[in-house]
């Protein structure tokens, strides 16, 4: 469709998992996932797939218990980056799992 970007999981790994591990970093002080967010960006793909599957896996459990809370503060000030972030590992894991095209449509 006109208008939409295609981007690969490479494309992710290069431009955009440094921005979300940031964006997690800037909001926990739990140190297990300050570890998988930190980790997440030092892995190369496709040699460590998986251990970036069971990052992204980590991840996305701490997100779903946490993004209410990020939505409803008022002392969150990247609501959008984290919305961001969330869909975006969302998207890998699908990849990652072949579930869809080694492609994302955004």
């Amino acid at each position: 469709m006109k208008g939409e970007i295609i981007i690969r999981i490479e494309e992710i790994m290069q431009f955009e998992i440094k921005a979300v591990s940031k964006t997690i970093l800037e909001y926990t002080t739990d140190n297990f996932v300050t570890s998988y967010a930190e980790q997440i960006v030092t892995l190369k793909y496709p040699d460590q797939k998986h251990d970036l599957v069971q990052l992204i896996d980590r991840l996305l459990e701490w997100y779903e218990v946490e993004m209410k809370e990020i939505q409803k503060s008022d002392y969150v000030r990247s609501k959008e980056s984290h919305q961001k972030s969330y869909s975006l590992l969302l998207d890998m894991k699908r990849i990652l799992a072949g579930e869809c095209n080694r492609d994302i449509i955004l």
